[in-house]
């Protein structure tokens, strides 16, 4: 990072990671001991998704990163409490949901159903509760197996009614006139082809139903946790500049929710600012930003909106962006990413090259190109956008020779939450922060922050020269490390055997 006579706004970036959370806050704790400072009051702009989102909400409400990480070890054996059999039960359970699709009678249909349920969900929202009872009847109607001539009667009747309604709008009956169409287009499953396919579902679903079908973790768990350490506040509430990164399962894309600052600078807790339609609690918003789908359920907001965890394929481009296009011509935007963590796969990539196209889906491997194409093309528009210079990474390798003799090797599992996976983790990113170079771009992180901070008047020269005075021990960069990964793309590869990363 290159120093400028600028002031700027220093965004965290915490990505997904599961028990690999640990691995950033160990690196925040050992800063806010340099500093001498929350890091709360360090950074103007937190983002984070997945394991982050948990991790910068706790930061803004003032806790720690040394009680944060803490409280996050504990909870994450409350949360991944081990469940018999779950890699076997989520195989059966999802190759099961594989098969069917294939066998659905209404698989050329699918497409229109699932417009049906999305624009049903949009009505409901847009519309009082009267028009609740239809909404949720039409989307009863699309999530069938098998529809019969007189469910799809029952459906048409339903949107006739609507189109008549002189108190909905034009734009919503138009609406409502599409999913007709839909409706129309539905060809009720013949006699034979239903009876087959429920005959072939019926002991399928009885195993899922008595016994595959729990994979899942509870998601009331992490629910009650957020609700007790956030309690009311919303993203209103917010001290600083905040982004949550998640999934929008009804629209098909990617949302944040977001609180931004008037003043990107300001370090008032009631300033003004722009927030994310919603305003949602800190609790409603991380877990929507949790619920991974190899983990927990999509999460159903209190807006009555289902989020999912896409944390393997996200990028702080968006937020950035955001900062950027609403900064004033004095200020830059410098982005700090703290990584999980990296395991080294280039073994296994080049076992995935000798399996061809279908052995590669099976284990990952193109979900892996696709990911690393992601995070690659997003850093180059990063880099492009603000500088290369302006963009600092710690980001420390999990796997190598030197951590397997040190007998430190963590699991491949992310939702390993066992003391001795965390303690594994710990260790590895302790040993990360004394790598003479490591070291020193943290203690010129550490300087850097307090400097910005006394430009913009929130800093005085006391604390600034001592700061400046506890780092001046490190300020040998040393030679390159085999487990430095500073200028790797972030996320790295976090793929255990099945080829999915549980974030």
């Amino acid at each position: 990072m290159t120093k400028s006579n600028k002031k700027s706004v220093y965004m965290l970036y915490i990505p997904g990671g599961a028990m690999l959370g640990c691995v950033p806050m160990v690196m925040l704790s050992e800063l806010e001991r340099l500093t001498d400072m929350p890091c709360k009051d360090l950074f103007q702009a937190f983002e984070g998704v997945s394991t982050g989102s948990i991790c910068v909400t706790s930061l803004l409400c003032g806790h720690s990163a040394e009680s944060t990480l803490d409280r996050y070890k504990a909870d994450g054996q409350y949360f991944f409490e081990p469940i018999p059999s779950r890699a076997l039960k989520m195989t059966f359970t999802n190759v099961a949901s594989f098969v069917f699709s294939g066998a659905d009678p209404l698989k050329r249909h699918r497409f229109g159903l699932n417009e049906i349920i999305r624009t049903s969900n949009q009505l409901t929202r847009a519309l009082d509760e009267s028009y609740n009872e239809d909404f949720n009847a039409l989307k009863k109607f699309a999530k069938q197996d098998i529809i019969s001539e007189k469910s799809k009667k029952g459906a048409l009747k339903i949107c006739s009614r609507l189109n008549k309604d002189q108190s909905i709008s034009e734009e919503m009956r138009e609406m409502i006139k599409t999913m007709r169409i839909y409706i129309e287009q539905v060809e009720p499953s013949g006699y034979l082809s239903s009876m087959f396919y429920n005959a072939a579902r019926k002991p399928v679903d009885f195993i899922i139903k008595h016994w595959a079908g729990d994979y899942h973790y509870s998601s009331e768990r992490p629910k009650e946790k957020f609700k007790e350490y956030f309690g009311k506040r919303r993203l209103s509430d917010s001290p600083k500049s905040v982004y949550i990164a998640s999934y929008n399962l009804e629209d098909g894309q990617f949302e944040h929710f977001y609180h931004r600052k008037n003043d990107l600078l300001t370090n008032d807790p009631a300033a003004k600012g722009e927030t994310s339609e919603g305003n949602e609690f800190l609790w409603d918003s991380t877990m929507a930003s949790i619920c991974s789908p190899f983990a927990f359920v999509p999460h159903k907001t209190l807006t009555d909106k289902v989020y999912a965890d896409q944390a393997i394929i996200h990028s702080p481009i968006a937020s950035v962006c955001d900062l950027y296009n609403n900064k004033d011509a004095n200020t830059e935007i410098k982005l700090v990413y703290f990584g999980v963590g990296k395991f080294d796969e280039d073994f296994i990539m080049q076992e995935h090259k000798k399996l061809g196209v279908v052995g590669r889906v099976l284990t990952g491997g193109i979900l892996t190109d696709m990911e690393n194409y992601t995070h690659s093309l997003s850093r180059k528009a990063l880099g492009n956008l603000i500088g290369e210079e302006n963009i600092t990474i710690f980001n420390p390798r999990l796997t190598s020779e030197e951590i397997e003799k040190l007998n430190l090797m963590p699991s491949r599992d992310t939702l390993d939450a066992s003391p001795e996976n965390t303690e594994k983790l710990e260790k590895i990113a302790q040993n990360y922060l004394n790598i003479p170079r490591v070291k020193a771009r943290l203690h010129s992180l550490a300087v850097d922050l307090c400097e910005n901070l006394y430009n913009i008047g929130q800093l005085d020269k006391e604390h600034l020269d001592e700061v400046k005075k506890r780092c001046d021990a490190a300020n040998d960069n040393g030679k390159p490390h085999h487990q430095d990964q500073n200028n790797t793309p972030w996320g790295g590869r976090l793929r255990n055997w099945l080829g999915w990363n549980p974030q």
